[in-house]
């Protein structure tokens, strides 16, 4: 029901208004007031909540991912892909899904498989044994028409996960060879 929706969106607007003025220096409020905006669909006003998080402490990868994420829905992809970066270079050489999470939501929502592949390389190199990480990236190579890397990495998923091999073996005949 979109009134009701607005009608908690707005709710939660007040909750974190409230709780910045009563703590304006506490990040955690601002990345989730930031994820609110997302929701609510206010990716300019998501940008600028992160961008007063990172001002507050570079030390949290999540103000990164927040501005990563509301950069993608503003199709700012060069500045996504730099905040992506920052967070690969700063936080550690392989960033985890969590801190992930919503940059890869906003590729997929706006269907940016060149960004989504080049996270779930990011992933794969955090972790080469998460057969989600391979399926994904299959699926991204495949709607890139790079059919070839989509079969080698619908490959490798079947050998981390045996018992999707029939699902799998769907995928690969949908791909023209």
């Amino acid at each position: 029901n979109p009134a009701i929706r607005k009608q908690l969106i707005n709710e939660a607007y007040s909750y974190f208004e409230k709780a910045y003025q009563l703590a304006p220096k506490h990040q955690e409020t601002l990345i989730e007031w930031a994820k609110t905006d997302m929701v609510a669909g206010n990716y300019q006003s998501m940008k600028e909540k992160s961008v007063k998080c990172i001002a507050l402490d570079q030390s949290l990868s999540d103000c990164y991912s927040v501005k990563s994420a509301a950069e993608i829905y503003l199709k700012n992809f060069e500045q996504a892909k730099k905040d992506l970066e920052v967070i690969v270079k700063r936080y550690s050489d392989a960033p985890s899904e969590s801190s992930l999470y919503l940059v890869v939501e906003a590729y997929n929502k706006m269907e940016n498989y060149t960004g989504l592949v080049d996270v779930y390389k990011k992933l794969i190199r955090t972790d080469p044994n998460v057969a989600q990480y391979h399926s994904s990236l299959a699926f991204a190579y495949y709607k890139l028409g790079n059919y070839e890397l989509a079969k080698e990495e619908a490959l490798i998923f079947i050998e981390l996960m045996p018992e999707a091999k029939a699902e799998a073996e769907e995928f690969l005949k949908m791909l023209p060879y």
